[in-house]
């Protein structure tokens, strides 16, 4: 119950009830399945992957696994009496998740999305494509890249490279939409 009322402030915190967003009809409990399902031993290994450890084509599969059982499970607990069908969880949402509990994906939001379009370093579709992309993409800038990691990590907090990632995309698409 606390970690669904955790998952729910980390999403409002970050935009995810607003607008049209199914989650606004919904009380906080609405997130148990999800929860159960990130903490479950089956995706136990996806919780502070190295770089390295991305980098193998299981890991990604796992992790685009993980998405689609995430996206399932919000339909199933989204049905509207009306129609019988339930509310398509978005990749927004789905990635903001897996970057606020597990950390293994950065959150393909509008500002990320743009830094990946201003850069061209992946395509801004979540999908294994794009994460394939983003990987190499830290690989080749490995030392720089987890410089800055190490910079940002301090006091016991230790940041994922796909966090790293996300900063420093969604920073430039910010940046570029604010000037």
């Amino acid at each position: 119950d606390l970690m669904c009322l955790h998952l729910a402030w980390y999403l409002a915190s970050w935009g995810m009830l607003r607008g049209g967003s199914f989650l606004l009809q919904k009380d906080y409990r609405v997130h148990f399945p999800v929860v159960k399902l990130l903490v479950s031993q089956k995706y136990h290994e996806l919780y502070d992957c190295s770089i390295e450890t991305l980098a193998e084509p299981a890991t990604c599969k796992k992790i685009m696994e993980l998405s689609a059982a995430i996206v399932d499970l919000y339909k199933g607990l989204t049905i509207d009496l009306g129609d019988g069908e339930g509310k398509n969880a978005s990749d927004t949402l789905i990635t903001k998740i897996l970057l606020g509990t597990i950390g293994c994906t950065p959150a393909y939001d509008r500002y990320f999305k743009s830094g990946l379009a201003l850069t061209n370093v992946a395509q801004q579709r979540y999908g294994e494509k794009s994460m394939h992309q983003l990987i190499e993409y830290y690989m080749e800038h490995y030392e720089e890249l987890e410089d800055y990691r190490a910079l940002v990590s301090q006091n016991r907090i230790s940041y994922t490279p796909m966090k790293i990632l996300d900063m420093c995309f969604w920073q430039i698409g910010f940046d570029h939409d604010t000037k």
